[in-house]
């Protein structure tokens, strides 16, 4: 299967040239496309020698939201061995960005993880030459997996976590895909449906571990109010006006988001709605969509005379890193990525300011997060903008309500900590 897998991938690069020329015309995968074949590597993966006697551990994240799961992992690995060589790839710009703002001083080296091509994997493998590997939440590829079990490196995926339609989309593949998920040496489920899934598909009970989801141990804050206020005067906001944040929004949120808030918007005259769009590079058509309704709104990064004087009706944030620290100024958190069929994002950066959630019926990347949220009081899913409408207006109207809402979020949040703890027992028992 593995033959002919690479057969696949050969054939597909011959028929597909036209469309990956194509492709390379966007910026973002011109940026990286030479660096993940491997010719070269971003930031310049330093050789063994030069960090020491000790090779590396390598931490890969495909993009934004698994380099922020990343975030405390790297943090607690520091703490806990010191001296420990730590080198941290992503798989798109935008993760290569986050990686740089959050680990620039805290790692080695920052690169590109390479493309599934036999090739590219044991160029950069060779550059690496890694003691262990771990691959933070997703992003499984069958000839990395392979390379590293034959150079009896172990390789360990960390807080993993399985929608139904990627269980779906393994079991089509039968037996190849119970080979490849036994590369692992171990595997660190988010949750019991996470492992009741990774042992459905083949993966060998001894190597799954319930250790919980590390996004429970983000760096929080000691004074979420205090920061709000802080950040409300920075950004000349009003301190009474109510603010609605839509995070992490594709294609389709926008439009449902900014209907729902364009009728708000005739009862409630402050309100003031944030929308930041999952890809960045989306924030000038959400601007020119929200001018079509006839609505106010500006980039974030244009904040101006207007603005802070109550004349933006909308903000659509047009960098990245900014969203969890925004989160500190909402009165209410919309999770995007679940009003349209994208699987949903993470619900836990606006619980840990005990802010009430709601999201969509599609939750199904974070269904074990949603539901501990909803289960507790924190959160509340929605069907459809009626009911985004309905529920938002009932919030906006009761304060008392949104704070009870916020604080069960924020008691769910605290109340689940100690994954990346469990997480760094895992990966010092694989070092010795």
């Amino acid at each position: 299967m593995l033959i002919l897998y690479n057969v696949l991938q050969i054939l597909v690069l011959l028929l597909g040239a036209p469309l990956l020329l194509m492709n390379l015309l966007r910026p973002k995968r011109r940026e990286t496309f030479l660096h993940r074949l491997g010719w070269t590597i971003t930031k310049q993966v330093p050789p063994t020698s030069s960090i020491g006697s000790q090779r590396p551990v390598w931490i890969h994240a495909l993009s934004v939201g698994e380099i922020l799961s990343a975030e405390p992992l790297v943090n607690a690995l520091s703490k806990a061995l010191p001296g420990l060589p730590l080198v941290v790839s992503a798989s798109t710009l935008t993760g290569m960005q986050t990686a740089q703002r959050l680990f620039a001083g805290k790692v080695q080296s920052l690169f590109y993880f390479p493309y599934d091509l036999i090739f590219s994997v044991r160029h950069i493998a060779k550059e690496v030459n890694p003691r262990l590997v771990v691959i933070v939440e997703t992003d499984i590829w069958p000839n990395f997996l392979r390379h590293f079990r034959h150079k009896r490196v172990p390789v360990m995926w960390v807080n993993a976590r399985l929608s139904i339609s990627t269980v779906r989309g393994y079991r089509l593949l039968g037996g190849f895909s119970k080979k490849v998920l036994n590369y692992f040496t171990a595997v660190g489920a988010q949750s019991q449906l996470d492992a009741d899934r990774l042992f459905s598909l083949g993966l060998h009970a001894e190597k799954i571990h319930l250790t919980g989801n590390v996004k429970f141990d983000q760096p929080g804050t000691d004074a979420p109010v205090q920061e709000g206020n802080e950040l409300r005067r920075l950004m000349g906001i009003d301190a009474r006006r109510r603010i609605i944040i839509l995070g992490s929004t594709h294609a389709g949120e926008e439009e449902i988001g900014l209907a729902v808030y364009a009728d708000l918007k005739k009862k409630f005259s402050d309100l003031l709605l944030i929308v930041a769009p999952r890809d960045p590079g989306r924030a000038d058509a959400v601007i020119a969509l929200a001018r079509a309704m006839g609505l106010k709104p500006s980039a974030l990064s244009a904040l101006s005379y207007d603005e802070k004087n109550g004349l933006i009706d909308i903000l659509v944030v047009n960098t990245i890193g900014l969203l969890r620290r925004l989160y500190s100024i909402a009165d209410i958190a919309i999770v995007g990525g679940s009003l349209v069929k994208e699987g949903g994002h993470n619900p836990l950066e606006p619980a840990a300011y005990a802010k009430p959630i709601l999201f969509g019926s599609d939750m199904s990347d974070f269904a074990a997060v949603a539901e501990l949220l909803e289960q507790g009081g924190g959160a509340k899913r929605v069907d459809g903008k009626l009911q985004l409408y309905q529920e938002t207006e009932t919030l906006l109207v009761d304060s008392a309500g949104r704070s009870l809402m916020g604080g069960c979020a924020l008691k769910v949040f605290q109340s689940n900590k100690g994954a990346v703890e469990k997480t760094v027992a895992l990966i010092t028992k694989a070092l010795q």
